[in-house]
């Protein structure tokens, strides 16, 4: 309810201070560049951007890069099986993703690796955020300008022609745009991945039950966002005079919206502490809900769904040589530092398609 209640939405300039000293990195997004993302406007600003791109991410557009998706795991694993060993997080969970949204919205090869890091500063619970802000916004002004001079078929391109032909974008909107695409592209995904193996790690009985039927997938990608989401807190502030659970909530009120705390509802989810990979009681709020639902929320499923397909037909054993990897830092996003396996190989490189 909360989540699709238009009297709460994004005010970044009636800030909270005890909202902000709890949750940093949330606030750190609200300075510079990040003023402009859809991740904080509202209609009918948020109407207009999210409306530039959304046809980008339907699942009809996305099913014609499945085959690109499905070589780009096949190389990671490749590399995986010839190791023997790995670090999931640097090995899969992060290069995957990042070449993925990389080619579609345009970030050269070459510079993506470094975003890692910055995601991991951004997100902390450190004070390094608005350094880490300066740098992205440098370098996403400098790729807007080298695209400006050499177009490509790729997002960012189709986001140049919409501020430079039409003017439905400012600059600083064409910027940020790019900016917010890439790094949410990438960073749910890698914690999907991360999050969603070491689940089937810790129930031996889910896994093996997703390798004698693979088609359970896609409902186990659901559960994996569900039981251990990425994503663990959704901000909101108080628009219009409201009213949740009998407490009135005045304009400019701060509302933390829980997602990992409803995705164990009982009352939604039975039995929410069981990891169930045939789970079909309904759609977790991993990805938000309503007007700010995360647009990559199908590329994200998607390129989950290939990723275990191939990792449970790939791989024979998949066994963890760390019990419990330390969490990244931070109370936004959940997900692991590490995640070092040793894996046998059901096949090898080149004997399938």
């Amino acid at each position: 309810g909360l989540l699709n209640d238009l009297r709460l939405g994004r005010d970044i300039d009636r800030p909270n201070r005890s909202y902000a000293f709890r949750f940093r990195p949330v606030q750190a997004q609200t300075a510079g560049l990040f003023r402009s993302t859809l991740l904080v406007k509202n209609p009918p600003a948020h109407t207009r951007l999210r409306g530039l791109v959304s046809q980008a991410f339907t699942w009809r557009r996305l099913k014609t890069v499945e085959p690109r998706i499905a070589e780009l795991a096949r190389q990671r694993l490749d590399v995986i099986a010839e190791k023997g060993e790995a670090d999931v997080m640097a090995d899969l969970a992060f290069p995957l993703p990042v070449a993925v949204i990389g080619e579609l919205v345009g970030v050269p090869e070459g510079e993506r690796e470094p975003f890692r890091e910055l995601v991991r500063r951004q997100f902390s619970s450190g004070d390094g955020a608005a350094q880490v802000t300066t740098e992205l916004e440098s370098y996403f002004a400098d790729l807007v300008a080298r695209r400006r001079a050499h177009r490509d078929d790729d997002l960012l391109s189709d986001l140049i022609d919409a501020r430079d032909e039409s003017g439905r974008l400012s600059e600083d909107e064409l910027r940020a745009m790019a900016m917010i695409i890439f790094l949410a592209g990438f960073v749910t995904t890698t914690n999907l991945i991360g999050n969603g193996l070491l689940a089937l790690l810790h129930h031996p009985d889910e896994l093996g039950r997703l390798r004698r039927d693979p088609g359970l997938v896609q409902p186990a990608v659901q559960e994996m966002l569900r039981y251990d989401p990425p994503v663990q807190v959704v901000p909101r502030t108080v628009l219009e005079p409201a009213e949740l659970d009998g407490r009135r909530l005045p304009p400019g009120e701060n509302v933390v919206c829980m997602v990992a705390a409803a995705n164990r509802d009982p009352r939604r989810f039975p039995d929410p502490d069981r990891f169930d990979v045939g789970r079909t009681d309904g759609q977790p709020l991993s990805f938000g809900w309503g007007i700010h639902h995360c647009l990559g929320s199908v590329l994200a499923s998607l390129e989950g769904q290939i990723v275990f397909r191939q990792l449970i037909g790939r791989f024979d054993t998949i066994g963890l040589l760390e019990d419990d990897p330390p969490l990244t830092r931070g109370s936004f996003l959940r997900g692991r530092e590490r995640l070092p396996v040793r894996v046998t190989s059901a096949w090898v490189a080149g004997s399938a398609g």
